[in-house]
């Protein structure tokens, strides 16, 4: 039966300190992605601001769906042989260069055929959005192995 008991202090700071980095990154991570949005729409507006969030969202698909599916396995795999340095770098290493492979060439098509993939999916209405999508795509091809 568990009974409560005084903090070590050793393991909780620990803890804390990592959860504090952790809040600090992901505070700073979403202004940074979100910042963009609020400059386009006060300087630019509504409707740039539509092309880009469409453009934005059009390569955040296919990465986030390659990326967050791979990251619920790598992230419990390597906290489970981070004792081993070579191991867990060699692992790391391997799987960044396979998920290069996949996602660059992908992106890289993406971005060639800017028009043709807008106009598909979106329709000739939104013919605007393959330019900002094609330099998105330049921007991000080392996105996927970044994150």
């Amino acid at each position: 039966r568990w009974t409560p008991s005084r903090p070590d202090l050793k393991v909780d700071g620990d803890i804390l300190s990592f959860g504090a980095n952790l809040t600090g990154f992901n505070l700073v991570n979403f202004f940074s992605r979100n910042l963009v949005n609020i400059l386009i729409g006060k300087y630019s507006g509504a409707i740039e601001l539509g092309y880009y969030d469409r453009a934005y969202k059009l390569l955040l698909f296919p990465l986030q769906n390659i990326t967050q599916p791979l990251t619920r396995v790598m992230v419990p795999l390597l906290s489970r042989i981070h004792d081993d340095k070579a191991r867990f770098r060699d692992l790391y290493v391997r799987t960044n260069w396979m998920l290069a492979a996949v996602t660059m060439p992908g992106i890289a098509a993406l971005t060639l055929t800017s028009d043709q993939v807008v106009a598909l999916l979106f329709g000739p209405r939104w013919t605007a959005v393959a330019p900002i999508f094609a330099w998105l795509g330049i921007a991000s091809l080392t996105q996927s192995v970044s994150s």
